[in-house]
């Protein structure tokens, strides 16, 4: 069965015997992060269907709120922060009037759907366990396909797209909410290829940008609203950002794209340097990492012994679709061999960091030098973290390896090697700056975020060997051997010289 088929199955399944009730009139929702917004008859409805009434139980940062008590928002807020934003793009443009750019009300009406269900397709713990799905052939096959290019290490836009796009729920929608009188007639394949940011139309190419583009209503929801709920002071001047806001009716691209008025760049450059500390403090923070390799590895031990969960194998992009946070972090309907591991994240008993990879715990004589120099890393250094990204399987191994040397009940399920990928930050080369003499110039022309992002990812990023607490000093001397035998790369002393 192909990955489409088996969406359309799940989604009609979701909407049998769903009776969509009168709404008498428009409502307000008041958002924490936004303030105060009125959405339309026909949004209510939509909001009230199970698929998106899931994302209420789906957390928006994964284990975060195991490091920051306060981070307890969920899928469900963003996505009607993501709506609320859209409007405000839209608000913008047409305010700006320009030659030759009709902005309709339709449009505003097909964005803001967009905006709504842009999420649809996130499973529990939103990118945790995308990072397991996305690995199965179904996926990865669907992803080859050209309308899905732009969300190709996205799977859960592509997922969120087929859904909207599924046979089942375009004809729910049009017995149920397109029909009715005075509701808005909403192409939803139109809406369905904006969340996978490519809509087709190049003189339409801004409606997509607004969902999924280089500084889209996504990103200027989740950067300020991640920032609100862990407490870290971050900022985006959203007002600035709408104020420069055109569209490139010269085609810089080849398509009529989000253009932002030089004066406006510096507000940009302000969401890359968010987006960048948001990685070091909240993302890739070590205690988050540990919470998500103990995560990872109750489904390693399912796969490897074929066990269920919940009565499912999670063998299959819909099964993740059919349990929500909750459901995977109960003990009910869990097999015995990994009620210990649920309880451990329950409990919050956590892996310890017993090494830390960096470029500055590397020997200086056989590792990487200082980036201030311009030289580059040590090849064995940079053959490490592009193999151990790439290469779970390899990683495993290691892991192995370790677990079998130290003396003690430990199992590779214990013994983790994280090697996060650094963040994408594709915003550089994708986002067009009409400079003072009205040129079209991308970002990176007239300040070289590249070089600030190199230093970044250079300097701030981190992996680590995890282990329990009580085979830390074990592993501190396990995990360097095994992996300086396998990559010639040796840690220096400030590798294993890690607080509690």
């Amino acid at each position: 069965m192909t990955l489409e088929s088996s969406i359309n199955d799940w989604t009609k399944l979701q909407l049998e015997d769903i009776e969509c009730a009168d709404v008498r009139d428009r409502k307000i929702i008041r958002d924490a992060v936004l303030d105060t917004h009125q959405f339309s008859k026909c949004e209510i409805k939509v909001l009230d269907l199970p698929i998106l009434q899931r994302l209420r139980r789906i957390s928006q940062t994964g284990f975060a709120h195991l490091l920051y008590p306060s981070a307890s928002h969920n899928r469900f807020e963003h996505s009607l922060g993501v709506m609320i934003l859209a409007t405000r793009f839209y608000d913008a443009l047409k305010m700006r009037d320009q030659e030759g750019i009709e902005i309709t009300k339709q449009m505003m009406t097909d964005l803001r759907l967009a905006g709504l269900l842009h999420d649809v397709g996130h499973g529990p713990f939103s990118h945790l366990t995308e990072n397991i799905y996305m690995h199965f052939p179904d996926v990865i096959e669907t992803s080859k396909k050209q309308n899905f290019s732009k969300s190709h290490h996205k799977p859960h836009e592509i997922i969120s797209s087929l859904i909207v796009s599924s046979p089942a729920f375009i004809d729910f929608f049009e017995k149920n909410i397109n029909s009715k009188p005075h509701n808005p007639n909403i192409d939803l394949n139109k809406v369905s290829k904006m969340i996978v940011g490519d809509i087709g139309n190049p003189d339409e190419a801004f409606l997509s940008e607004i969902i999924n583009g280089a500084f889209d209503a996504d990103k200027l929801d989740y950067l300020p609203r991640d920032c609100y709920f862990t407490g870290l002071k971050m900022g985006i001047d959203l007002d600035r950002i709408m104020h420069t806001l055109y569209i490139d009716t010269e085609k810089k691209f080849e398509k009529q794209s989000l253009m932002i008025d030089v004066s406006g760049a510096p507000f940009i450059e302000q969401i890359l340097f968010n987006k960048m500390m948001l990685f070091t403090s909240l993302y890739h923070h070590h205690k988050v990492r540990a919470i998500e390799c103990m995560f990872r590895a109750i489904f390693e031990a399912c796969y490897d012994n074929d066990l269920k969960m919940n009565g499912l194998s999670f063998k299959k992009v819909t099964d993740f679709l059919s349990v929500t946070d909750v459901d995977l972090l109960t003990l009910e309907g869990k097999p015995d061999e990994i009620k210990p591991m649920i309880q451990n994240i329950l409990n919050r008993n956590l892996l310890k960091r017993a090494v830390l990879i960096s470029k500055r715990t590397i020997d200086s004589k056989k590792g990487a030098t200082p980036v201030q120099s311009g030289e580059p890393y040590d090849q064995n250094y940079r053959d490490f973290l592009t193999e151990g990204q790439k290469n779970p399987e390899l990683i495993r191994e290691l892991r192995e390896r370790i677990a079998q040397e130290i003396q003690g009940d430990v199992t590779p399920y214990d013994i983790w090697i994280d090697l996060p990928l650094s963040p994408s930050f594709s915003e550089v080369s994708s986002t067009v700056i009409r400079t003072m003499d009205q040129k079209r110039v991308i970002l990176n022309e007239i300040f070289r975020v590249d070089l600030w992002i190199k230093g970044y990812i250079e300097n701030k990023w981190k992996g680590h060997v995890f282990c329990p607490p009580q085979y830390r000093k074990q592993v501190k001397v396990i995990a360097p051997k095994i992996i300086k035998d396998e990559f010639g790369i040796t840690f220096n002393r400030h590798a294993t010289m890690l607080p509690d």
